[in-house]
């Protein structure tokens, strides 16, 4: 069965793209044309919704949005 998703795409200075989806957990990929990562965005959801609805899958617990880290320099 086929879902909308939504895909956000953002150019960066490296001259690449990256394509994200707030919907589909894990997705994230990069490349040099916006077809090129529509496509890849597009193959990868399928892979990740499938084993988000596989009885297998290992469910990660949610992280905060924002953490703190302190680090010694």
């Amino acid at each position: 069965m086929m879902q909308p998703i939504t895909l956000t795409i953002e150019y960066l200075p490296e001259q690449v793209y990256v394509i994200t989806s707030p919907q589909v957990q894990g997705l994230v990929t990069q490349s040099n044309t916006v077809e090129e990562g529509i496509q890849s965005a597009l193959e990868l959801a399928r892979i990740l919704l499938k084993e988000q609805k596989s009885p297998r899958a290992v469910r990660r617990p949610a992280l905060p949005k924002r953490q703190r880290l302190v680090v010694n320099v």
